[in-house]
């Protein structure tokens, strides 16, 4: 049960940081609409929870992965699968996988990002002395008001019956990448 609350975490995590990172992008004006209506559409992806980008926005992900690609279809992989098309087709975000590890190897890459300053903007932190040092040096976003506006309810509420959102935060607030 404590590994499914941790994948869970994670998984929620991501999307909220997916949101936030996409709507700090600046995408060059799309030729195929009006700028008024490239603008309403970017306000709505920024502050709902299912609003397209007007244009694809990219992220860097640190990925964590699995033996066997986590039993996906052959032909899929860790940035082009039934998940990530989905995604791409709702939100219009694509993630660029900057390195994909296994267990303790993930940590390590973790470990280098940081101390390099050369972070992907999603990567889960899973020690806690890293995170305090992301936080103090400043590279950590505070994704709470994304939280609060692009979050559905059923993923608030998958939260909640957790007892706390701390899972993803520091001090009371969803955290994420600066970029």
């Amino acid at each position: 049960m404590q590994i499914h609350k941790k994948v869970v975490s994670i998984g929620l995590a991501l999307i909220i940081t997916v949101i936030f990172l996409a709507g700090c992008s600046s995408p060059a004006k799309s030729v195929s609409m009006s700028h008024e209506e490239w603008e309403k559409r970017l306000q709505e992806a920024r502050t709902t929870p299912f609003g397209a980008y007007p244009e694809t926005i990219n992220y860097t992900l640190g990925k964590m992965t699995s033996t066997n690609m986590s039993n996906m279809p052959e032909g899929d992989t860790y940035e082009d699968n039934a998940y990530t098309r989905y995604i791409k087709s709702v939100i219009n975000v694509q993630n660029q996988d900057v390195f994909e590890e296994i267990d303790k190897q993930y940590d390590t890459n973790v470990s280098m990002a940081i101390s390099m300053g050369n972070l992907p903007d999603i990567m889960l932190v899973s020690d806690y002395d890293e995170l305090t040092a992301l936080v103090e040096n400043d590279m950590i976003e505070d994704l709470t008001d994304s939280y609060k506006n692009c979050v559905t309810d059923r993923i608030k509420d998958m939260y909640a019956s957790y007892g706390s959102k701390q899972s993803f935060g520091v001090s009371g607030k969803c955290c994420g990448g600066k970029r």
